[in-house]
């Protein structure tokens, strides 16, 4: 949800994807990619990451709501 590139279908790996998302928001220092894992070296990036994506939940539950 955070970025046009993979929301709402993203084609392409899942590591990719990822990574398209941290390049997005401005992370790759603070980030290590694992064969399965994503690893995040401070909790503020963490934090960060869910606060975006609370920003587009709401609209997304009223689009849902006004569809059914």
């Amino acid at each position: 949800m955070i970025t046009k590139y993979t929301w709402p279908n993203y084609h392409g790996s899942v590591y990719d994807g990822v990574k398209t998302i941290i390049e997005h928001m401005g992370f790759e220092d603070d980030v290590k990619y694992g064969k399965s894992k994503i690893f995040i070296r401070s909790p503020q990036t963490l934090f960060a990451l869910e606060e975006e994506r609370d920003k587009f939940i709401p609209p997304i539950i009223l689009f849902i709501q006004k569809v059914s």
